[in-house]
């Protein structure tokens, strides 16, 4: 589940980071996980690299390709959907 959450998380911030100045003032909304894999456990004290792609854009939605590393092997994958609104 936290896994699910930090992806999310990431998602939303990079999708206002994508709006730059006209993100001002909008919220992220996490709107759907999709093609989720969880691969391999992760523990406490484990750091989670999170590596983040833009996939589509049609706002106010976007989609993102996001997987999760620790130790540079790949622990979970999903696509996230975030709505962002504002």
């Amino acid at each position: 589940v936290l896994r699910c959450e930090a992806m999310a998380q990431g998602a939303g911030i990079l999708g206002l980071h994508h709006l730059g100045g006209e993100g001002a003032g909008k919220l992220g909304f996490f709107m759907s996980i999709d093609k989720a894999r969880f691969r391999k456990p992760v523990g406490p004290g484990d750091q989670v690299k999170f590596h983040l792609k833009l996939v589509q854009k049609r706002p106010p939605v976007w989609k993102y390709w996001v997987e999760a590393f620790v130790d540079a092997k790949k622990v979970a994958e999903a696509e996230i959907g975030a709505m962002l609104m504002g």
